[in-house]
């Protein structure tokens, strides 16, 4: 059976070991049809190189052979196997043998796979805590040009860009949210895994969805979820178009027509749009 696996962030999908893999950078979603590709995706996230992966993934596979066997399986030259075989070993994944005067190698315990990326994650952890602490101070005393608008395309942009209102704890953001529109640009996966790490972070949401979606059974934003209060626009007040507003920025997504979407970052022009929410908010039923 195919594994298919949503990317948000890393620690993410280590909390889903065993439900679960990693997928490639350059995409949101990947699908795994083999455990094999599974030991790939994480080494490939662990930073480590395709030719040392393809040496790793054959031992697993075929068990312990010599240089010479690893090379014609892998199309990798013998030298080079020799070189990932020594990168392996430094993470204790490659064992080595002498048998009868010829070098053997073998994968190490796969568990070790799981132990190195616990590291990892442990490590990515301090330097994001640490980051966090000094963040403002870092603020403070740099340069950085801040851009007031950023566009997005395609579907894998639009979800990278509604990620950055994951980066905030303890909010409440407003939306108008034509949901049938938007789970079709975004996916329903996406949703739902979405869905779950807002909640984790306490990010309440102020929903107004189209007028013809209040009978929707489909639902990302659960009616156990207590975080969530919708209301439901008057009848005429179609619209294909979200947007979302918090702390001040303003996140707009088209639907999957023409799939693109764009952040506006302006204290006021967040009030602005909020006051204008505010007056839908009010004309909106329950």
């Amino acid at each position: 059976m195919a594994l298919v696996v949503n990317v948000l962030d890393l620690r993410a999908q280590y909390e889903k070991t065993g439900k679960g893999a990693f997928c490639r950078r350059h995409s949101t979603k990947r699908v795994y049809t083999h455990s094999m590709d599974i030991i790939d995706g994480i080494l490939e996230e662990l930073g480590i190189a395709e030719s040392a992966r393809l040496v790793y993934v054959s031992l697993l596979q075929h068990g312990e052979t010599t240089a010479r066997l690893l090379a014609e399986r892998t199309g990798i030259t013998r030298p080079s196997v020799y070189d990932q075989i020594k990168l392996l070993k430094k993470h204790n994944l490659v064992v080595e043998r002498d048998i009868d005067g010829k070098t053997f190698f073998g994968a190490g315990d796969v568990r070790q796979v799981s132990h190195i990326l616990g590291d990892h994650i442990e490590r990515l952890e301090i330097g994001k805590n640490l980051l966090d602490k000094n963040l403002s101070e870092l603020v403070a005393q740099t340069h950085a040009v801040q851009p007031k608008i950023r566009f997005f395309e395609g579907k894998e942009g639009v979800q990278q860009m509604l990620k950055d209102m994951l980066w905030y704890e303890d909010i409440t953001v407003s939306m108008c949210w034509p949901f049938t529109h938007m789970l079709s640009v975004l996916g329903k996966d996406y949703l739902e895994e979405f869905s779950k790490r807002r909640v984790r972070d306490h990010i309440a949401l102020r929903t107004i969805w189209a007028h013809g979606e209040r009978d929707k059974k489909e639902n990302s934003f659960t009616e156990v979820d207590t975080l969530v209060e919708r209301r439901y626009a008057q009848a005429g007040q179609a619209f294909r178009m979200s947007y979302s507003i918090y702390d001040d920025k303003v996140v707009f997504i088209s639907s999957a027509k023409e799939a693109y979407g764009f952040v506006v970052q302006s204290k006021e022009f967040a009030e602005l749009m909020l006051m204008q929410f505010e007056l839908l908010w009010n004309n909106s039923k329950k």
